[in-house]
């Protein structure tokens, strides 16, 4: 139903939506959307626009990368001051990596960007611009808007035809069969072979490869498909930025083919993958380098007399180590 008010309904939705799995997140996509607002505001009309840019591109990278990847590099830093036996270490930061962090920190970027090309005006209503960075449908998996794109399509109330509530509904059964029925039968296979790979032969590690490659397909082509659909059944037209990467003739096709979103998963699940590769490496170059935390834990609970089983949970775009334990009857 049409209301003056459907622009806060819709970012009242989505920062529920987004709120629901850790309130206190919440703090994180509202700094990034002051901020990229403020910064157009302060670049509108300036002659130090270059400078306001810095501002935007140097604070969203911060915060991305302190939550992204802050363990990874103290995790290796450590290895190598063990392998130094410098006697000391530096404490793991204790945190969660946010829900799609990477997803709306660039999409509230793109707004400073485009601004700054002149390939948009700027934005004067902060509700409007709000709903554009939180947006529900491609909140926490993308794919990433540009505010040239998505935010024109928030000026005025849209209309939502029967073909787009029948292409919305096939496009959200058609991605959601990718994610359950595709990604996740692939992932059974995939993940317990990168968790154990020493267990399994030669055939085995290369199907697994094979598997892994389908798996983070699928669950980024069946997310692409759902939040397109969701898009589609509230009038909104996400652009389809995810064209069968694995057709591509080279590799400057294959990785634009990805789009921005799946660039971020690709470049993630790299880091998270040559994380693992390192921490064994360093293992077996030095012999003492500490334990992979997983595994420090898992032999805490071995020597309280736990029955423990490693497993990996299937977290797109990550694969998360979950430690089963039982204590015998």
């Amino acid at each position: 139903k049409k209301t003056p008010y459907w622009l806060h309904w819709l970012l009242a939705a989505s920062y529920f939506f987004y709120g629901w799995w850790n309130p206190l997140y919440l703090l994180l996509i509202v700094y990034s959307t002051v901020l990229d607002y403020a910064v157009v505001a302060w670049m509108d009309g300036s002659r130090r626009k270059t400078f306001w840019l810095l501002v935007s591109i140097a604070n969203n990278l911060a915060l991305l990368g302190f939550f992204k990847y802050a363990g990874f590099v103290t995790e290796n830093f450590n290895f190598l001051l063990a392998a130094a036996n410098a006697g000391w270490r530096l404490p793991a930061p204790d945190v969660l990596l946010p829900v799609g962090i990477s997803f709306y920190t660039f999409q509230s970027m793109s707004y400073t960007i485009d601004f700054y090309r002149g390939e948009i005006k700027r934005e004067r209503s902060f509700v409007r611009f709000a709903t554009f960075v939180s947006l529900f449908p491609q909140l926490v998996a993308g794919p990433i808007e540009r505010a040239k794109e998505l935010l024109p399509q928030l000026n005025t109330f849209p209309r939502i035809r029967r073909q787009d509530v029948a292409d919305g509904l096939s496009l959200f059964v058609v991605g959601l069969f990718k994610k359950v029925a595709l990604a996740d039968y692939l992932a059974a296979y995939a993940d317990p072979v990168f968790a154990t790979p020493d267990r399994f032969g030669a055939p085995a590690l290369l199907l697994g490869t094979v598997a892994f490659a389908w798996q983070i397909y699928f669950d980024f082509s069946g997310y692409s498909d759902i939040a397109i659909g969701l898009g589609r059944l509230f009038g909104l037209r996400l652009p389809e930025n995810f064209r069968y990467p694995y057709g591509a003739r080279g590799f400057q096709e294959f990785w634009r083919r990805w789009g921005p979103g799946g660039r971020l998963v690709i470049a993630g699940l790299v880091v998270y993958r040559s994380s693992a590769a390192w921490n064994e490496a360093s293992g077996l170059l030095f012999g003492n380098a500490p334990a992979h935390p997983v595994e420090q834990q898992q032999d805490r609970l071995a020597s309280a007399g736990f029955e423990t089983r490693l497993v990996v949970r299937n977290d797109p775009p990550w694969q998360v180590p979950v430690i089963i334990a039982k204590k015998p009857a």
